[in-house]
């Protein structure tokens, strides 16, 4: 996790943005390295916001957190209310995926 985090972290000081990718293996990393705990759900919260406020989030982003948390905590995370089926991009801010990409994994 230090890795990852490290990296991830250095991307602005090499002068680099964060994408969808980015995103989406930094969000698979926190889910599957980091121990259940608030720690883990705050930080998973930050990195949410922080891929909205880049303006990376997809489907694929999405589909990732609702399969791994429960809809309790996907809800605490994303401030998305998550019924049977998983919230569809189109349905969201268009400013939350306007970078990102379609690619998928």
């Amino acid at each position: 996790m230090e890795v990852a985090t490290h990296t991830f972290n250095s991307l602005s000081r090499a002068e680099l943005k964060a994408d969808s990718i980015t995103y989406v293996s930094m969000t698979h990393a926190m889910l599957n390295l980091m121990e259940d705990s608030p720690e883990k759900t705050r930080v998973l919260a930050g990195l949410f916001r922080q891929c909205c406020d880049d303006g990376c989030l997809n489907q694929h982003i999405l589909n990732t957190l609702d399969s791994f948390l429960t809809k309790k905590d996907f809800l605490t995370i994303t401030g998305i209310s998550s019924t049977e089926e998983t919230p569809k991009i189109a349905s969201l801010p268009s400013e939350w995926s306007v970078r990102a990409s379609e690619t998928r994994y």
